[in-house]
């Protein structure tokens, strides 16, 4: 065959054995410790870490703690977008900080609502949070987008809370219905979109709570599964997604809660595991539909286990807590990059140079 007749065939026949390549096996991490004393709440696209150290909102970034203990004292972080503006508390109420400009909430809440605390912000400023009276049960969950404030009602119940939102302005949270238990009130997860409030309602039981939404408006929590009036309702991580919400089911326990999702709809959590005669919480992974021990993909733990996980980014950086002796931490998990299996594909384009050389005129 001619050499510009062979050479299309084969170039042909590599690609479409590259497209019919196996997909990867699921990621493997990598861990690290968090430094001691900083507790950490969240992670940006750009790695950033915000908590607390020292009793002051402090980022951990590649060059170590920055604490905001000048302008914020008394703070904790809570949210750091990815243009590293920071969200938290400082002496009770709600703040942000970011270009050198730090911005208190109370201002715009009054004297009704004294303390505060915000607990996301996205890319655009928009922050979300809750704000609390001075005594009762009357919270109310809040959002500040362009320098107006506007409380998040309740389903009928005494109290709302916010607790994350998206690109969108999306707000999700959790809101009570009408209930005399003030303990463990009914309330189901919702999300709020320009002051329309949708009941995501529950898995068959009474409560449901939302920790996060996405920028596709997927949203992750915690919802009963059962009502048991003699005993404690079973407990489920749920995704609501195309209106319906998902139980996610466990990691062979009765409870769990999918508290992150990132923007490629990757979640994590915790759960509880029952492996023969251990038992105890372990972190997962909600990847392609189902929960995976974030035990089994982690290498060179050392001993540590993942007891938990509560914050993942785009990059796929998980944070979490590990424990090992009775001593527990704040770890993160770094992916491990991907390297495809060899396939057919692969050989044959090997052999390329080979067959050109053979096939010169």
């Amino acid at each position: 065959m001619p050499l510009n007749r062979f050479l299309p065939a084969l170039v042909l026949t590599a690609l479409s054995l590259l497209a019919g390549a196996p997909a990867l096996a699921d990621p493997v991490y990598t861990l690290s410790f968090l430094p001691n004393g900083f507790t950490a709440a969240g992670i940006n696209n750009g790695g950033q870490v915000i908590g607390t150290y020292e009793n002051a909102a402090a980022i951990l970034g590649s060059g170590g703690i920055t604490s905001l203990a000048a302008v914020a004292p008394e703070s904790f972080g809570q949210a750091i977008n990815d243009g590293g503006t920071v969200a938290g508390a400082s002496l009770g109420n709600a703040f942000t900080y970011g270009a050198g400009v730090f911005t208190p909430v109370a201002p715009l809440l009054g004297e009704n609502y004294p303390y505060s605390n915000a607990f996301a912000i996205n890319n655009g400023g928009t922050l979300a949070g809750t704000a609390y009276p001075f005594i009762g049960e009357a919270s109310r969950g809040f959002v500040l987008e362009n320098g107006s404030l506007r409380m998040i009602p309740t389903f009928g119940g005494d109290w709302s809370a916010a607790t994350s939102v998206n690109a969108a302005g999306a707000v999700a949270g959790t809101a009570t219905l009408p209930d005399n238990n003030f303990i463990n009130p009914e309330r189901h997860a919702f999300v709020d979109r320009g002051g329309i409030m949708q009941d995501l309602g529950t898995l068959g039981g009474l409560r449901s709570e939302a920790y996060d939404i996405n920028d596709t408006g997927l949203v992750a929590g915690w919802s009963e599964i059962n009502i048991d009036p003699d005993g404690i309702p079973l407990i489920h991580p749920f995704l609501y997604r195309n209106g319906a919400m998902l139980d996610l089911g466990t990691l062979g326990g009765e409870f769990g809660y999918l508290r992150a999702l990132n923007n490629l709809g990757l979640g994590v959590g915790e759960s509880d595991f029952i492996a023969g005669d251990e038992s105890g919480t372990h972190g997962f992974l909600y990847l392609d539909g189902k929960l995976v021990d974030l035990n089994t993909l982690v290498s060179g733990a050392d001993g540590w286990e993942i007891a938990d996980a509560y914050a993942i980014n785009d990059a796929g950086q998980i944070l979490g807590n590990a424990c090992r002796l009775g001593e527990c931490v704040n770890v993160r998990l770094d992916l491990v990059p991907a390297v495809p299996e060899p396939a057919a594909w692969a050989l044959l384009l090997a052999g390329l140079p080979l067959a050109l050389r053979r096939h010169r005129p």
